[in-house]
Formats: structure tokens, C-alpha cells, sequence
């Protein structure tokens, strides 16, 4: 995870919303870890208290996919400081949107009007400059809102943290049931002319349970947005085998004028997924030879008195020990 270097943060992962009535909610306890390289998840040992670590699967494909050379090339033009900037003003928008289009599935509403207090909360929050949102961020929930409706969506699950066999874990943004429109041969002839009895391709509305990972970028999706779809795919059907997944969608805005529109594109049968087990591979090579792991925090505190050294005022210390001496 690249950006802001922050303190090292432990948080208990809980699902904003979890259908109790069609799923079991596995029955270990997943922790995230923040505030390195690289965002790692991890479980505790029911009788020793040890963590087991677990590569976001963010940082898992960061970490073994070449970066986009559109980006690279975006970036060299303006510049390592205000690109910098410009992806964490970019990255705390999406987190604040991500956040509001999980409330209106939770609460079934949404109150645009104190949009402008809620963004102020933000601001307060985060220290992020959210002044230029509000409009961006209006057509954004209301892009979302139509989507909704178009599609009958039924959530299940929403940002629910689940962790992986293959090492890897992260929160999955929505599971759900919805409608898609499909092209096929389905069952429908030509009634005449020179292909009379001839299948004929139509369209229907298929009711699918999917994955829908929500992007705020409105320039389309990327190779690494297909591959942790699938990731994510794979994580869900090993936690709920009675309930598999077999499609995945990414959903954006788009930036429209007179009408809310928003991108919704499959992602189920991309080519670029088959990387997936590979890269897998990669970061377990990784794993093994400790060159992807969390690292030992530095603990800065106490009283610092002019005229002494820094001795008694830091110090390293073993992550393992630290994360067991922390009640989360």
C-alpha cells in the first residue's frame, strides 16, 4: 500500500452488513494491520495468541505486477510530489464514496441534502481538502442509486473481510443478487425470411449472485482490477463453498451531464485471470524468503529532556510481540 507513511494501526475486520438468515459468518476473527509498505491481515492462534499473516491481495498484486505504464507515464509528467498528492486526494474521495454508497445500502436512503455536513466530517477527519467533492460526489450517489434500481440490487454481504488458503485476504466490497441483461441463443428462430428455423440470438434478464467491486475513477478498469476480482472470488467460494460465486462485475461512475450513468462491466471470463494462480506463486516465493513481511514497528514516546540522548524515548519492537500485547 504506497502513500502517506502512518502509525501502525490493528483493527478487528467486522462486516458492515452480513445476511444472517442465508450465511455463517466464519468462525475465525480477521485483523487488519495498517501503516506500512504494504497492508497485511492477519488471524491469532486460539492457544499460543500468534499472529498469521495474510498479504492483502491489493499489495499482492501490487508487488508482482509491473505498474501500468500509463501510470508511470502520468506520473513523470507531473511529478513524484503532486502525483502523490493527487492519488491520495483521489484514493480518500473513493474511500469517502465507497463509505456513503455502503450506507444507502444499509439504511435504504440517502440524504443528499447534509451530503455538505458529512463531507465537513470528513474533512475534519482526515485533513483532506474536500471543498471541490460536493459536486463530483452528488452525481456520483445518484450514478449508484440508479444502478440500484436498474439492476434490483439485493446485497447479502457488504464489506465483509474474508482470508484465503493461498495467504492472502481483503474486504470484499459488496456480494450480491441482481439482474444483468444477457446476449444468447436462447431457445428463440427466425419465423422467416432465409434463416426461417434458424437459432437466433436475443436478449434476457438473468438474475446472477455476484461480486461488485466499486472503483471511483471514471477512466475505465485495469488488468490489476480483474485479477482481484478474482481473488476475491476464490476467497469468498473457499469461506462459503454452499454459496459460490461465479460472477464478478466492476462498477464506476461515469462522468455524465443530464442523465446518471455509471460503468458496469463483467469481469467473469477475462483472459488477464488466469494470472491470478501465478501471481499467487509469486507472492508465496515472496512470503517464504521474507522478502514480503510485516515489519518490526518503532515505538516513539516518553519524555525527551534537552542535553540527553534518544535512547529511552524509542525503540523497535517484535511485531509478533507487539500485536500479542495489544487487546483488539
Amino acid at each position: 500500500m504506497d502513500g502517506i507513511k502512518t502509525e501502525l494501526t490493528l483493527e478487528q475486520e467486522k462486516a458492515m452488513f452480513f445476511d444472517d438468515k442465508a450465511l455463517t459468518e466464519p468462525a475465525y476473527k480477521l485483523y487488519r494491520m495498517d501503516g506500512g509498505d504494504n497492508r497485511f491481515y492477519y488471524t491469532l492462534d486460539d492457544k499460543t495468541g500468534d499472529p498469521k499473516f495474510y498479504t492483502s491481495w491489493t499489495s499482492l498484486i501490487h508487488n508482482n505486477m509491473p505498474t501500468n505504464q500509463f501510470l508511470i507515464d502520468w506520473m513523470i509528467g507531473l511529478g513524484k510530489e503532486e502525483s502523490e498528492a493527487y492519488k491520495n486526494e483521489r484514493a480518500s474521495y473513493g474511500t469517502f464514496m465507497h463509505s456513503e454508497i455502503c450506507d444507502f445500502m444499509i439504511a435504504k436512503k440517502i440524504n443528499y441534502d447534509t451530503l455538505p455536513d458529512r463531507l465537513l466530517d470528513w474533512q475534519f477527519k482526515t485533513g483532506m481538502n474536500t471543498k471541490n467533492w460536493y459536486w463530483e460526489l452528488r452525481k456520483d450517489l445518484l450514478a449508484f442509486q440508479q444502478f440500484a434500481f436498474d439492476v434490483k440490487l439485493e446485497p447479502f454481504a457488504i464489506e465483509i473481510a474474508l482470508a484465503s488458503k493461498c495467504g492472502a485476504a481483503g474486504s470484499i466490497d459488496l456480494v450480491c443478487k441482481m439482474d444483468i441483461e444477457e446476449k444468447g441463443f436462447f431457445g428463440e428462430v427466425y419465423k422467416s425470411g432465409e434463416r426461417k428455423g434458424e437459432p437466433k440470438e436475443s436478449k434476457k434478464v438473468t438474475r446472477v449472485r455476484a461480486i461488485v467491486d466499486f472503483k471511483s475513477g471514471k477512466k475505465g478498469f485495469h488488468d490489476a482490477h480483474v485479477i482481484q476480482l478474482h481473488g476475491y472470488m476464490k476467497t469468498w467460494n473457499e469461506n462459503f463453498p454452499s454459496l459460490n460465486i461465479n460472477r464478478v462485475f466492476n462498477w464506476a461512475p461515469s462522468d455524465w451531464r443530464d442523465n446518471p450513468g455509471y460503468k458496469l462491466e463483467e469481469q467473469t471470463d477475462k483472459w488477464v485471470a488466469k494470472l491470478l494462480e501465478p501471481l499467487i506463486q509469486m507472492n508465496k516465493i515472496r512470503v517464504d524468503n521474507d522478502n514480503i513481511k510485516p515489519k518490526n514497528p518503532m515505538i516513539i514516546g516518553g519524555i525527551g529532556e534537552f542535553g540527553t540522548d534518544v535512547a529511552s524515548n524509542y525503540k523497535k519492537v517484535n511485531i509478533v510481540e507487539y500485536i500479542k500485547s495489544k487487546k483488539v
